[in-house]
Formats: structure tokens, C-alpha cells, sequence
């Protein structure tokens, strides 16, 4: 038994027969034995954050009544923050404090400091927590959008009226990806209605949720890439991606885990 799994269950946090039950599962799935207890429900995020705290002498953070400062966010690359799912939340004389939920992961704070050249303070949350701070302050899709905003080929906005453009443009893995991500969310928040509306220079996409409209967090670079984005939607509708003046209906059908989903 590892030292952090004996002070659980000193503390009656797990017991021993947890333990054996989530070693079989650890070795069936490539789980860590924290991620397997968890997953188990014999342990819970909160208690495993509060043991490695106090081992680690690491802060916990209640995210949800932090104040998030601007210049930490900007210390940090969208795709980074999504990939290794971190929250940087303060930045003050040459330190970024930044928020993780898995406290075995150190190397990854090395690699800031090479990144920003800053002296970096871990903290802990759960991870629920820190996806929604990515999800608010990056926004949907932001490590999405920034690999598309790397691409020059998707960045050209002037064949807006060149169907067979859309049509390449809209079959890019990232705009797929992206047109996904925005979905899965809508269904995440439990919205009835998704309302995506092109302008001249700008992209709005709003959720209904629980009967009012409510402004998506998306990164702004969002709006280079309208037309793709309606284009890809209008492909998974099997809508005329070149009718831009008439009203279309559609139909989009596909699964998240278990759960048939019906657009209309």
C-alpha cells in the first residue's frame, strides 16, 4: 500500500477492501489507484485533494469565488492551459499561481517556468472546477481555435462566395472538431436551443438555458471563421451550403455516450 493510500485509510477516507477493489480496476483500465478510488466512488475528488494537499503543503483553491486576474490568463497559451488542464489564476512579482487536479503531475510546472519565465506556485482544485475557468476564460473550442488561427488556409475569409471552398474549408478536421465541441457543450449545459448568427464581422452563439439566451464563451478569433463553421453545420444538416437568402431546414442526429441526440 503507498504512503498516500495508508493515510486515507488512517483517516477512515477508504478502507482496505476499497483499495483491493480499485486495484483490480487500476490494472484492467492503466488507471492511476487515485483515479481508479474516484472513479469507484469510494473516494472523492475533494478528499484526495485535501490528503495531497496537506502531503505536498499545496493550497486548496475554491475556484468558483477565486478572482481569475486577466494578466494570468494571458501568461498562458490556450492550447497548453486545455492540454494539460490548468488554470493559471494570479500573477504577482514574476510568480503565475496556477490551479491543477492532479498533484502527480509536477513536471508540467517546470515546463511553464521554460514557457513564461516565471517562478510558477501550484494550487489544487477539482477538476470539474478548473474546466470551467478554461471554459470562461478561454473559451469553447480555444485550443481549437487557435490551431485554426495557425492555419492560412482557413483563415482566408475572402472565398466566402466560392461554394466549393466552404465546402473544403468546412470538411477540416479542426472545424469538425470545433463544431462538435460547440454541441457537446450546449448538450453539457442542458440547453434547449443553440442559436449561432452570423454578422458582418462577428459570430454570436448563444444557449437557451432554462428559457433565456445566454452569451457562449468563445475566444474572439472565433469570428475568422464563420463561414466554415455554418458550412460545416449546414453539411451534418444536409442543407445547400450556396443558399445564403432562403430559410433551410435540417436535421442533425448522433450519440453522446449512451444518449441518442436529435437537432433540429
Amino acid at each position: 500500500m503507498s504512503s498516500y493510500t495508508q493515510v486515507m485509510v488512517e483517516k477512515g477516507l477508504v478502507t482496505v477492501e476499497d483499495i483491493d477493489t480499485a486495484e483490480r480496476v487500476r490494472e484492467d483500465q492503466g488507471l492511476r489507484l487515485d483515479q481508479a478510488l474516484i472513479q469507484n466512488g469510494a473516494l472523492s475528488e475533494q478528499d484526495f485533494l485535501k490528503v495531497m494537499g496537506e502531503r505536498l503543503d499545496f493550497e486548496i483553491v475554491d475556484l468558483p469565488n477565486a478572482t481569475i486576474e486577466d494578466e494570468a490568463i494571458r501568461s498562458l497559451p490556450s492550447r497548453f492551459v486545455y492540454r494539460n488542464h490548468l488554470a493559471p489564476i494570479a500573477r504577482e512579482n514574476g510568480t503565475l499561481k496556477v490551479a491543477t487536479s492532479d498533484p502527480f503531475d509536477l513536471y508540467v510546472f517546470d515546463e511553464i517556468k521554460l514557457l513564461t519565465g516565471l517562478e510558477v506556485t501550484p494550487v489544487l482544485a477539482p477538476r470539474n472546477e478548473i474546466d470551467k475557468v478554461i471554459k470562461d476564460h478561454y473559451g469553447v473550442g480555444g485550443d481549437t481555435v487557435e490551431e485554426m488561427t495557425g492555419d492560412d488556409d482557413l483563415a482566408l475569409t475572402s472565398s466566402e462566395d466560392d461554394s466549393q471552398d466552404l465546402l473544403q474549408m468546412a470538411q477540416e478536421a479542426s472545424v469538425i472538431k470545433l463544431v462538435n465541441e460547440i454541441i457537446l457543450e450546449a448538450i453539457n449545459e442542458r440547453a434547449s436551443d443553440i442559436h449561432i448568427e452570423p454578422f458582418e464581422r462577428t459570430l454570436s452563439i448563444r444557449y437557451r438555458i432554462d428559457g433565456v439566451l445566454q452569451e457562449a464563451a468563445v475566444p474572439p478569433q472565433i469570428n475568422r471563421f464563420k463561414s466554415a463553421i455554418i458550412s460545416r453545420i449546414k453539411i451534418l444538416s444536409n442543407m445547400n451550403i450556396a443558399e445564403r437568402r432562403l430559410p433551410q431546414d435540417g436535421r442533425i442526429k448522433f450519440s453522446v455516450g449512451s444518449r441518442q441526440v436529435d437537432v433540429r
